[in-house]
């Protein structure tokens, strides 16, 4: 099955030249990687006390696999005409199975899922990198692909991410991406 990748120009607070501008493209990035690579992670299952486990402890070495994506205010995803809250359900099939799995040594892999697109090999990823203060989660893919998450909830079998980014009309918004562990 051929994904349909989507190219977005982000704009945040650190980049104020930078706009969103959704449109079809084969060659960039998919939507599951933005989000996730929104994106994309933690859990909080692990043996020692909760008040001596770091954050990044309790995330690593698990798979986790994108479960839901939505956005708000809402926005045109896929440019139909019509403004979309819940993004995942626009994901193609072979997208909503991939997932991730972040490495003690702050490597991460992005684990294709049975339904392949046009992917050649299941080894792609990155570096990663959590604040424990600020609850921000840093994925680096590539020399200059840099996403920056707000880890809202981690538990033994759920993370949610926060990703902020503005629209071509100045207006803010927060992408929510939901992960399981995979089965």
């Amino acid at each position: 099955m051929k994904r349909t990748r989507y190219t977005f120009l982000i704009k945040n607070e650190h980049m104020k030249n930078i706009q969103i501008i959704p449109m079809k493209n084969n060659t960039t990035k998919t939507v599951f990687a933005g989000a996730v690579a929104l994106a994309l992670l933690f859990s909080g299952a692990c043996q020692a006390p909760a008040s001596t486990l770091k954050q990044s402890e309790s995330f690593t070495d698990k798979n986790w696999q994108m479960k839901g994506l939505t956005i708000a205010p809402e926005i045109d995803w896929n440019l139909d005409g019509i403004p979309d809250t819940d993004i995942f359900p626009l994901l193609d099939a072979c997208e909503q199975d991939d997932g991730f799995l972040f490495q003690r040594d702050n490597q991460f892999i992005r684990v294709f899922g049975d339904e392949l697109c046009d992917e050649e090999s299941s080894d792609e990823g990155g570096r990663w990198s959590y604040s424990d203060t600020d609850r921000k989660l840093t994925i680096i893919e590539g020399e200059d692909d840099i996403q920056e998450f707000k880890v809202l909830e981690s538990s033994a079998n759920r993370l949610i991410l926060l990703y902020r980014f503005q629209s071509t009309d100045e207006q803010w918004h927060d992408m929510t991406a939901v992960y399981t562990l995979r089965p």
